[in-house]
């Protein structure tokens, strides 16, 4: 028996519409009645239906027109990719089974597929959204694609084609829509991606519209607060971004005021036009604002409000009323005119703007990221280039990437090897004042490079990025932390905060492993937050015990002790402890030397210039640039760290030092063997005892700085350190 030749084959997705799949259906077989198209076939697939939804599709049971398929995927892509199996037309079109089309909209679809023997796709001219039973309407007017480059750089932040797609069945069996699964989603926007890489043009059938029904719970709402992305596509191929023309930037500041003026004028217009007591307040109010300052409040209507409602959707709207009662262009819409959506004025338009730049940094297919605010001299920077040097030695074929997530200067930026690439990211998004934008160049960004391994340092953008993006992070890479130590709040309060708790207990299960540089906050984390002890670890950092080295002094200079603080001045670092320690010595025996950088952040504070045994002597670059033979001893007094990396450096220098007992620093520094330990870190006679100490007894800086070699060989080996990287990394 021959089979009979269907022309079009018309795909329902339903789920819980109910009852107000009457209205879709209604809407539908009235413009299938006027398209006058006679080999037609429904196919209405539902996927985990609500009772309601099921019952009301059995009327169709016995319609010769209809096939009812049932599932329960949970997933709007893979109800269409089954529909697309069974379909039996030349053509599929796609619809919701809550949304509604204007009349003429199969007519017009046919009439262009008809006449394409190449692949093409097809949908509305106009989408007119409505939210249920609220009023609110938003119109958006959809564009014909034109070429790779530009489709390219329109699609990049925002899908301007939607789900209103027809075309060649065949075209829909080759391109599947995503599974809204594994931290991936907007299936629409994926697949519309999908046909710009292939090159397949899209169509805006003249004078349709697609009336789309908006709800809280829907899929497209949920994808959205849930932060899911589309796959890698070769459409964003940074080889290939490289190669264009760069687009068109957005004026952030100027055109997000310029919005929200405008929005407001449209309030206002709308209050003014429709409320008589309105007039009556705002009348007076704008005639003394005129006279006092010669401006208008109060404008003309026509020079305010935005652009006319089309007439073909002003014709839709109107013959769809008598289906759906909420849409209907009353004349309050029609005074006021209408708030009208152009993808010009989207600020997701411009987004491809931001990668662009981002592109352009990119000089290879990465193995390994990091991703960490900033590289500037500090402790966790030099950590970063610990990693480095040995990822480098054990894989010499890896690429490694460093992104940059702060807005800075990366003054240590030099310091990587020339390999490495940097890509630095937040200074190139700082003009993007919403973060759902910065988040979606990143979410792009990171899946585009292609790479399983990202290492987060001290980053807390990271950390968010991946507690937004959870289940991809899970399912699409391998997530690596390092961090050091808890830190005290700045506000006077005593509060503490961290990335291990609450930053790393939000992503915990997406982490394959986090590391620190000491034990003593590997059985914190441990202890505070019921972390696996085999997934947090420590890695105790390497430095190379120089050949000539500090010479220890059994005698002091003019005798007097030379004391070094070397560190970042912050609050953190308790530099207000050191002044009150050089306030009581006595200057013909002590002196000590501040070296740092002031925290931008840390403004109330300055190092008093009356006080003889002490002189603030300006930044240092590494600690490798400080005199360090012109020093006794090293004088550390931070209230919160990990293992500092001054405290290893001036070990390895053979500097004794002195140091609060805090984080990790008894991990190398035992008190009277390795160093001097301060147990009550903030009581500066504990500090003036060790001193006095010394003072009194050079010769037992020998002992300790010899005690302290043999440890840093044995715990801080660069051989042991490579083995644990080549282990866990």
């Amino acid at each position: 028996m021959k089979k009979e030749v269907i022309e079009l084959s018309v795909i329902i997705t339903a789920h819980d519409e109910g009852l107000l799949a009457h209205k879709t259906m209604l809407s539908i077989l009235r413009a299938l009645e006027i398209s006058r198209v006679n080999k037609y076939e429904i196919i209405v697939h539902i996927d985990c239906g609500t009772d309601d939804t099921i019952k009301y599709f059995q009327r169709y049971v016995d319609d010769k027109h209809f096939k009812i398929i049932q599932n329960c995927f949970g997933d709007l892509g893979e109800s269409r990719n089954a529909a697309v199996k069974v379909a039996r037309g030349k053509y599929v079109l796609f619809r919701d089974a809550d949304d509604l089309v204007s009349n003429n909209y199969v007519a017009e679809v046919l009439k262009i597929l008809r006449t394409h023997k190449e692949d093409v796709v097809v949908g509305v001219q106009y989408c007119l959204s409505f939210w249920d039973c609220t009023g609110k309407f938003l119109l958006q007017e959809l564009p014909d694609s034109t070429t790779r480059e530009e489709n390219a750089k329109l699609i990049f932040g925002v899908n301007p084609w939607g789900s209103s797609l027809a075309g060649k069945r065949e075209i829909f069996l080759k391109h599947h829509y995503i599974s809204t699964k594994d931290g991936f989603g907007h299936e629409d926007y994926a697949f519309n991606i999908g046909l710009m890489a292939d090159n397949i043009p899209y169509y805006s059938a003249p004078g349709t519209v697609l009336f789309y029904r908006r709800k809280n719970n829907s899929l497209i709402t949920q994808n959205s607060g849930n932060h899911v992305t589309q796959p890698y596509s070769e459409l964003f191929d940074y080889k290939t971004w490289q190669k264009y023309a760069e687009p068109k930037a957005f004026i952030w500041e100027q055109e997000f005021k310029e919005k929200k003026v405008s929005l407001l004028k449209n309030i206002y217009q709308m209050a003014r036009h429709d409320s008589k007591a309105f007039n009556a307040l705002i009348q007076p109010v704008a005639t003394f604002v005129r006279k006092v300052t010669g401006k208008k409040l109060i404008e003309d209507g026509t020079t305010i409000l935005a652009p006319k409602i089309p007439d073909a959707v002003l014709k839709a709207w109107k013959e769809q009323s008598d289906i759906e009662m909420q849409l209907f262009p009353t004349k309050h819409y029609q005074k006021c005119g209408w708030l009208e959506y152009k993808l010009d004025a989207d600020p997701a338009r411009y987004l491809s703007h931001e990668y662009w730049k981002l592109c352009q940094q990119i000089k290879h297919k990465p193995d390994y990221i990091f991703i960490v605010p900033w590289i500037v001299a500090g402790g966790s920077d030099k950590v970063m280039l610990n990693y480095i040097t040995a990822l480098r030695q054990i894989h010499p074929e890896w690429k490694i990437t460093v992104i940059t997530t702060s807005d800075s200067q990366n003054t240590w930026k030099e310091r990587l090897p020339e390999e490495v690439n940097l890509i630095e990211f937040g200074k190139t998004v700082s003009k993007i004042p919403d973060e759902y934008c910065k988040d979606m160049v990143m979410t792009r960004l990171l899946i585009q490079l292609q790479c399983k391994k990202i290492h987060i340092i001290n980053a807390v953008y990271g950390y968010e990025w991946v507690q937004k993006h959870l289940e991809l992070a899970k399912t699409q890479f391998e997530i690596y932390v390092s961090l050091f130590a808890d830190g005290q709040f700045t506000d006077g309060t005593g509060g503490w905060w961290g990335y291990g708790d609450p930053y790393l207990a939000r992503i915990y299960t997406a982490v394959k492993k986090a590391f620190t540089d000491n034990q003593n906050y590997v059985d914190k984390l441990i202890k505070m937050n019921a972390f696996d002890s085999e997934k947090v670890l420590p890695i105790y950092q390497p430095i190379e015990v120089p050949a000539i080295r500090h010479k220890i002094k059994t005698h002091f200079k003019d005798d007097k002790l030379r004391i070094l603080w070397a560190s970042r001045i912050v609050a953190s670092k308790n530099p207000e402890l050191v002044v009150r320690i050089a306030r009581k010595l006595a200057p013909e025996k002590y002196q000590i030397d501040v070296f740092g950088r002031f925290d931008e952040d840390y403004t109330d504070f300055s190092f008093p210039e009356d006080v003889a045994t002490l002189t603030y002597k300006g930044e240092f670059d590494g600690f490798d640039s400080l005199p360090v033979d012109d020093y006794d001893v090293l004088l550390y007094t931070s209230y919160s760290d990990g293992m500092p990396n001054v405290v290893l450096e001036a070990a390895a220098t053979g500097l004794p030092i002195i140091a609060s007992n805090v984080g990790g620093v008894s991990n190398l520094i035992r008190n009277n063997e390795t160093g001097f330990l301060i147990d009550k870190i903030e009581d500066e006679d504990e500090y003036m005892k060790i001193l006095e100490k010394i003072h009194q007894n050079p010769k037992v800086l020998t002992t300790i700085t010899n005690n302290v070699t043999q440890l840093l060989r044995k715990q801080h080996d660069w051989k042991k350190f490579r083995q644990v990287v080549r282990d866990e990394f």
